[in-house]
């Protein structure tokens, strides 16, 4: 029980730090965590359920983290591209000084 309700608390805290951000890996986690929440507020409960519902409520959680690692790596990728660009960009309309040394 005390795993489920830790489970939950960082579950919870997960949808509030991306509280209006709509992605179907917070769905998973906010369905996960209505049915462990379901489980845990019945009077009777089989273990198994429940080890169930932590592991599924685990799974989504770390969809979760995998999906914001990738995107965090895109957008390094598209931020060093973006400045390479910038850079090509910058050199492009500074004229050289080469041609004025003699």
């Amino acid at each position: 029980m005390a795993e489920a309700r830790a489970e939950l608390g960082d579950a919870e805290a997960e949808l509030r730090a991306n509280s209006g951000v709509s992605n179907p890996e917070l769905h998973e986690i906010e369905i996960k965590t209505a049915k462990l929440n379901e489980l845990i507020i019945q009077p009777h409960w089989r273990k198994n359920e429940m080890e169930t519902a932590i592991k599924d409520l685990k799974h989504a959680r770390h969809m979760l983290e995998e999906k914001l690692k990738e995107l965090e790596e895109e957008m390094r990728k598209s931020g060093a591209a973006a400045r390479i660009s910038s850079d090509k960009m910058q050199e492009e309309k500074e004229p050289s000084l080469d041609r004025f040394s003699s």
